[in-house]
């Protein structure tokens, strides 16, 4: 329990940590490894039970519980300033090695009125109630491999015309994902050349979808499928603005479902100018 240790990230550059140290002696914490779900039923006539319409998760209430002893005046303030209304900080939770995070809202910061050492309560709430890993899942499916080899004490180059490097690509790739929830995805199509609308299609499910766009060498294209966060953007000579519109109809927002998912990109014409990244946040339950 000693390598347990929240962090809390107010967004604006300041950082507070709690655990078992001073000046904030962590003594509880409620909301790490619950689940709520939200669960609609109907019922029909002359029908045993009832017929299951929807699941939805609730959001998260995370209650921190923790010690200050000295300097409190000071710390009393530093806290209120800390946790402001509205605004979004981020929780870290530290639990034997492993560090998630998860998105809050301040809720209320109460700090006991009397005693020589006096309890804090921290009330923050969470509107997306999964936690995320720190790290995202990174796979290039197309790379570019450097076939210049010198050894240690020769550098000669050849008078002839020669490659330099050579790609790589993997037009379809296994992406795991252990957790039982499934994530949003971030997708770059970058062009190295002429590319006319691009997909990515879950091979398994046969589902997917398609940018309707021509792309030149340069141009990157980012599509975002993630919880309230589905967009995609176009950067072409430097400039970048929103491409929603050229969102095919009867395309998918793809995720990373549980388990195993198998991924292809393609294009209607220049699939071999076009380098492919893709990248993903693992989220969980609990922690």
């Amino acid at each position: 329990m000693r390598n347990f240790l929240l962090v809390c990230d107010n967004g604006s550059g300041e950082k507070i940590t709690i655990g078992y140290r001073w000046p904030l002696w962590l003594d509880d914490v409620d909301g790490l490894t619950s689940s709520d779900f939200d669960v609609d039923t109907e019922k029909g006539n002359d029908q045993d039970g009832e017929h299951h319409k929807s699941s939805t998760a609730a959001k998260r209430n995370i209650v921190i519980y923790c010690w200050v002893k000295d300097n409190i005046q000071a710390m009393r303030e530093k806290l209120y300033s800390y946790f402001p209304r509205g605004e979004t900080g981020t929780l870290y939770v530290t639990d034997e090695g492993i560090t998630r995070k998860i998105d809050y809202k301040p809720e209320f910061v109460h700090v006991d009125p009397t005693g020589q050492q006096r309890k804090v309560t921290i009330s923050l709430v969470c509107p997306d109630p999964k936690f995320k890993a720190v790290t995202d899942d990174r796979v290039e499916m197309a790379v570019w491999d450097g076939l210049i080899e010198f050894p240690d004490d020769v550098l000669e180059l050849p008078t002839e015309a020669f490659e330099m490097t050579t790609k790589r690509a993997n037009l379809a790739v296994a992406v795991e994902n252990a957790s039982n929830v499934a994530r949003g995805l971030t997708v770059q199509f970058i062009a190295t050349g002429t590319v006319t609308n691009p997909s990515l299609f879950e091979v398994r499910s046969q589902k997917g979808f398609k940018i309707r766009c021509q792309m030149h060498a340069g141009d990157v294209l980012t599509v975002t499928t993630g919880f309230k966060n589905k967009r995609i953007m176009l950067k072409s000579d430097g400039v970048e603005k929103g491409a929603n519109n050229m969102w095919v109809f009867g395309s998918t927002w793809l995720q990373v479902e549980p388990g195993s998912n198998v991924f292809r990109y393609d294009a209607e014409s220049g699939v071999d100018n076009l380098d492919v990244v893709m990248s993903s946040t693992p989220v969980f339950w609990g922690v």
